[in-house]
């Protein structure tokens, strides 16, 4: 094979080689699979006797039991934001209960200062929280725990 040849086969190989990955890249968009319910924007904040609640989980269970639950970490700050089947995608769009409970830490430690919320927040038949996430808009949502 002639040198000429040789560089020729190369510049062919890279170039499929690009559109490959042009292809690929381009395939994987934020395409969200079809059927799946629709979905809504919900952030928010968790006070807790008036306090921002600084860590924890906010899960809201929609009463579609068909429809997964949009889950969120509380921050710092007592703010959230919700996931549902992508990241930050809100919730599903209907009625919801919703839990709020502080997890035990990954490394055994407990929050610093020691933060309990209520029991009657981490089961969905004591829960006194429920909200309805609206269609087309981000849902501002305040969740006040006692």
């Amino acid at each position: 094979m002639s040198f000429t040849q040789n560089r020729l086969y190369r510049c062919l190989f890279a170039t499929l080689a690009v559109v490959a990955s042009l292809a690929t890249v381009v395939g994987c968009g934020n395409s969200r699979p079809t059927g799946l319910p629709e979905t809504a924007i919900v952030k928010g904040s968790v006070k807790l006797n008036g306090t921002p609640l600084n860590e924890g989980v906010v899960r809201f269970m929609p009463n579609d039991t068909s429809c997964n639950p949009g889950v969120g970490m509380i921050q710092p700050d007592g703010t959230f934001e919700l996931s549902t089947y992508d990241r930050l995608d809100g919730a599903t769009v209907g009625s919801h209960k919703v839990l709020v409970f502080v997890e035990p830490h990954l490394d055994g430690s407990t929050p610093d200062p020691p933060v309990q919320t209520p029991r009657k927040y981490h089961d969905l038949k004591t829960t006194p929280l429920e909200v309805e996430v609206k269609s087309g808009e981000t849902n501002e949502i305040t969740l006040e725990v006692e």
